[in-house]
C-alpha cells in the first residue's frame, strides 16, 4: 500500500479505484490517508471487505479533511463501530 499511495499522490488521472477484499486494514489507510490529502483526482475508491476498523475510519477522515474531489467511498463489510462512522460523518458533511 505504501508505493500505491506514493503513486495515487501524484496521480492526476485515475477517477476510480477498487481495493475490495484487500485486507488493507488500518495501515493501508494509513498510506490512503496520506495519499488523498494530495490527490486531485479520485473520485471513487471502493474499500468494501478490507478488516478496516474504526482507527482506519479516524485515518481516513484525516485524508478526506483535505480531499475536495472523493465523492464515493465505498465501505461494505469492514469492522468499525460507530466510533468509526463519527469520524468520517463530522468531515464528510464539511466536504462539499
Amino acid at each position: 500500500y505504501k508505493l500505491l499511495s506514493e503513486a495515487l499522490k501524484t496521480n492526476t488521472t485515475l477517477k476510480h479505484i477498487i481495493f475490495y477484499s484487500n485486507n488493507s486494514g488500518t495501515e493501508g489507510c494509513k498510506f490512503l490517508s496520506e495519499a488523498l490529502e494530495l490527490n486531485n483526482s479520485l473520485q471513487a475508491i471502493d474499500l468494501g471487505r478490507n478488516d478496516i476498523d474504526s482507527d482506519g475510519c479516524k485515518l481516513l477522515a484525516k485524508g478526506l479533511q483535505i480531499n475536495s474531489t472523493l465523492i464515493r467511498l465505498y465501505l461494505e463489510q469492514n469492522y468499525f463501530s460507530d466510533e468509526g462512522c463519527i469520524y468520517l460523518e463530522e468531515v464528510l458533511k464539511n466536504n462539499k
